[in-house]
């Protein structure tokens, strides 16, 4: 069986402007498909990402970034553009990471 990971799904709004949603999944394009049916502008994937426990890594992501005031809905973000570039360049992370890189002088 599949491992799950971190995924980070893009749709683009407007010129240079994306909103982002983060999930977990063992097909992360799969999943970007079964949202795609439902969404009218086009999903990319962003960046995958390899956690210790995805679920966990998740949830405290979410809520880092909603202490950020960068939460739209539910589990889609308007991230700073700095905050994708760590995530894109992180591709492992655990709880404590996130933590260090996202609340911590990193960001």
């Amino acid at each position: 069986m599949a491992e799950k990971q971190l995924y980070v799904m893009q749709t683009r709004i407007g010129l240079g402007i994306t909103f982002d949603k983060i999930g977990v999944s063992t097909n992360p394009e799969s999943r970007r498909s079964d949202l795609q049916g439902g969404n009218p502008m086009k999903l990319e994937i962003y960046t995958t990402i390899e956690a210790d426990d995805p679920y966990q890594v998740e949830s405290r992501l979410m809520d880092i970034f909603k202490m950020h005031d960068w939460h739209l809905r539910r589990e889609w973000f308007d991230l700073p553009k700095r905050v994708l570039r760590q995530l894109e360049n992180n591709d492992y992370l655990t709880v404590k990471q996130c933590d260090e890189i996202f609340i911590g002088d990193r960001l």
